[in-house]
């Protein structure tokens, strides 16, 4: 996705095209280094895809599946050579797209939807109305479901569900696409709502307590961590972004009127957006570059790169 020769290099870094001002932990690795250091800028591509780890239901034991980055600084002729691992020093990186502005986040309305379901041999309609509290939620959060039941029919509501659904979608595979449930909460057995009854009640739902997923499950965070969770929603602000090798993740809260055997369910589908990564305006932990080493031991690696050049 993007390769740059950072040594020898034909003009300064600060003279080169398209350079961009050091950061702060790049004009500390130069005070602590000295002159012969040599920063690395790489810009990642607006269409690159988000991290997104999947977990096979079944036992896996190969290569990690999902979405991953991996910078690369190594000693060679031609940059499409491979390199051998002692010539290489590799930093696995999280890739992950900008969140949007917490002030329209909050203006934004939160989901809801209706339906008004008329039955054969039976005069009246089943309205149904479901709003959710909120339209992004984030780890450890609940989502807060109500409903509204109004049953003018002759036919008894059984129970009433809020499931919550995670679809994963891997776009360069035609049948990549499945749902994952992440989150359920149900009304009790013993407590039907008969012909001409009314329904009201509050649903709370937190995602990652339930899981059940038949192919994979989305996953945000570091390789076997402790700190897993749920991979956040995929956002584009065009449909050209859309990379046709990435992995698309979005959720919906569906609420479902179970009724009995003859007749089908009546679902609603109310969508919500996830965000499981920090704000991109907090500082990254030293642990998501690279978990296993610091500062100074990639500092002595790259050392050792110049004296294999040398």
């Amino acid at each position: 996705m993007a390769c740059v020769q950072i040594s020898p290099r034909d003009n300064p870094p600060d003279q080169e095209e398209g350079s961009e001002a050091l950061s702060s932990v790049q004009q500390t690795m130069l005070q602590k280094l000295g002159p012969d250091a040599l920063p690395i800028t790489l810009r990642v591509s607006p269409y690159a895809p988000p991290s997104v780890r999947l977990r096979p239901a079944r036992d896996y034991h190969g290569s990690p599946l999902g979405v991953t980055y991996d910078l690369k600084v190594f000693v060679g002729q031609r940059p499409e050579e491979k390199p051998l691992k002692r010539h290489m020093v590799r930093m696995t990186l999280s890739c992950r797209h900008a969140e949007p502005d917490p002030t329209a986040m909050s203006l934004a309305p939160p989901p809801r939807a209706s339906v008004n379901r008329a039955f054969v041999f039976s005069g009246g309609r089943l309205r149904v109305e479901a709003s959710l509290d909120r339209e992004t939620y984030r780890p450890g959060e609940m989502v807060r479901a109500h409903v509204t039941l109004d049953n003018r029919t002759n036919r008894t509501v059984h129970r009433v569900r809020v499931l919550l659904v995670q679809h994963v979608r891997v776009c360069m595979f035609t049948n990549g696409s499945f749902k994952n449930l992440v989150g359920l909460a149900e009304t009790e057995e013993g407590h039907p709502v008969g012909p001409g009854a009314s329904f009201s009640r509050d649903f709370s739902v937190k995602p990652g307590s339930v899981l059940k997923f038949p192919v994979a499950l989305a996953l945000e965070g570091a390789l076997g961590g402790p700190d897993d969770c749920l991979a956040s929603s995929t956002r584009y602000g065009a449909v050209a972004e859309k990379n046709p090798y990435g992995v698309t993740v979005s959720y919906e809260a569906k609420v479902k009127i179970i009724l009995g055997y003859v007749d089908r369910p009546v679902v609603l589908h109310l969508p919500f957006t996830f965000l499981a990564s920090e704000p991109l305006d907090q500082p990254l932990r030293t642990d998501t570059l690279r978990p296993a080493d610091s500062c100074e031991s990639i500092a002595g690696e790259l050392s050792k790169l110049v004296m294999l050049r040398s």
